[in-house]
């Protein structure tokens, strides 16, 4: 019984993550606005919410190879497409209020269990800052806490670069919203990008912080 049980959660974990994985193909050519009005997006920020609060409570790095691991990254990736198009943004802003406010809480525990994960949402964040009712949603959510833990905590540069283009994105004036360690992490970063970066945007919001 235990082994029949454990089968046909095998089979459900690889048939979840084969179809997002064919969703998540199918939304980089974008999503027709009549798609994104029907219920079907509410259904599946459903269960995005419910996968992403699960996967976040993972102790360690999860198997990048794993069902779970591609269901989760398809379910971000989906959303992450959903985001770069203007009619999904339109969408987004009035229907995914909750789920930014979700996403936003759960990215410092992501930091140890999925570096792609975190970029993807990232990324989706960032998109909807290119709305001008995203922007200020993400900027009522976001606080400069939340990308200090990040940036302190991760080994993934392209994640400390995500985070500064979505700092910039969303605080016009960077003074004081990230703590002077992170500035300096990133202001001497080994990396060449996120240095040189780093000092355009914290020059731009205060000489001081440099």
């Amino acid at each position: 019984m235990k082994e029949q049980l454990s089968l046909e959660v095998q089979y459900c974990a690889k048939l979840g993550s084969s179809c997002c994985t064919l969703l998540w193909s199918l939304s980089k050519h974008g999503l027709q606005r009549s798609t994104l009005n029907t219920t079907c997006v509410l259904k599946l920020m459903e269960v995005f919410e419910e996968t992403l609060v699960n996967f976040s409570h993972a102790d360690t790095k999860v198997d990048p190879l794993s069902d779970e691991m591609r269901l989760v990254e398809a379910l971000c990736g989906t959303l992450t497409n959903i985001s770069a198009c203007e009619e999904g943004r339109d969408y987004l802003v009035g229907n995914a209020s909750d789920s930014v406010s979700l996403i936003i809480s759960l990215l410092p525990s992501l930091v140890s269990t999925s570096d792609m994960v975190l970029r993807l949402l990232l990324m989706f964040l960032y998109n909807l800052t290119i709305h001008s009712g995203g922007q200020t949603l993400v900027k009522k959510k976001l606080e400069g806490q939340t990308i200090d833990t990040i940036i302190a905590k991760t080994h993934d540069n392209q994640v400390v670069l995500s985070c500064l283009r979505l700092v910039d994105s969303v605080f016009p004036t960077k003074h004081g919203v990230l703590t002077q360690e992170s500035v300096i992490i990133c202001v001497e970063h080994k990396n060449k990008d996120i240095r040189e970066f780093a000092r355009q945007i914290f020059t731009k919001g205060s000489v001081n912080e440099l």
